[in-house]
């Protein structure tokens, strides 16, 4: 028992020398849990909210926790999916688990590893999981599956937290999907809707900041200044300013996904 994590298969306490009796026992005593077919959790670890997430991981270790579940882990919708929504590359084997319930995406393994980041599920595990940027960027993409009101309240909430850094990680992980067509002029609507809403008036123009008229400046995600020829895009703005305030605030029209229902599906 020493050598396993606190989260363990069948397999890895075989490879500790746990034969199957003595599992069997120690699932009889308590002293081990069974959380899914052929998966086991110590009976002394501590608590976690996630152990679908650990008992799916432990029998997917490739599999990325997707969709509505990174949606729920980055607080991005308020329900709890009934069941843990994960993503593996087209091509791999599709993974078939009766308990917990399931949901399997197919990715194109060209952009199956883009935006992963690790979320600690219990203390010490951590599991694959899309960042945020990239979970709103999938529910975008998938909006006609998933539902058009979540997507975008996803959406709209995310940039209510993260400003207008958010647009620019939305744009750099649509972009590496090839989604940028799709979620471009929902961001444009957005744009629109929080600039009426600002009540400092539009932003001046630096010099230095070389655009067209009519368009806010959206800084790099490193959160440096806008450099001419560098990463920055320019974003259509019904207003006269170039550059983006730092915060999205004022931006109550985010809040009412039905008033930014636009672009290609």
């Amino acid at each position: 028992m020493a050598e396993l994590t606190a989260t363990f298969t069948a397999a890895q306490a075989r490879h500790a020398s746990l034969s199957s009796r003595d599992l069997n026992y120690l699932v009889r005593e308590g002293v081990v849990v069974e959380i899914s077919r052929g998966v086991y959790r110590d009976g002394t670890a501590l608590g976690s909210a996630h152990l679908d997430l650990l008992a799916v991981h432990a029998r997917v270790p490739k599999a990325v926790v997707c969709g509505q579940s990174a949606l729920a882990l980055h607080q991005l919708i308020d329900d709890i999916p009934a069941a843990v929504h994960i993503a593996v590359a087209r091509g791999a084997r599709r993974p078939t688990i009766s308990y917990p319930q399931v949901v399997v995406a197919q990715y194109s393994p060209d952009t199956f590893g883009v935006g992963i980041e690790e979320f600690e599920a219990a203390p010490g595990e951590d599991i694959p999981v899309y960042g945020a940027a990239r979970s709103v960027v999938d529910a975008m993409r998938h909006r006609g599956r998933v539902g058009e009101s979540l997507a975008l309240s996803a959406l709209a909430r995310y940039l209510r937290v993260n400003g207008y850094r958010g647009v620019t990680e939305v744009q750099d992980v649509a972009e590496q999907l090839h989604a940028l067509p799709l979620i471009q002029p929902v961001l444009n609507a957005i744009l629109a809707l929080a600039s009426t809403s600002d009540s400092t008036g539009p932003p001046r123009h630096r010099p230095g900041d070389h655009q067209a008229p009519g368009t806010w400046r959206v800084p790099p995600a490193s959160g440096g200044p806008c450099r001419r020829g560098g990463p920055c895009r320019a974003v259509p703005h019904r207003g006269s300013g170039v550059l983006v305030p730092a915060p999205l605030d004022g931006a109550a029209a985010l809040a009412s996904p039905a008033s930014i229902r636009s672009g290609p599906r």
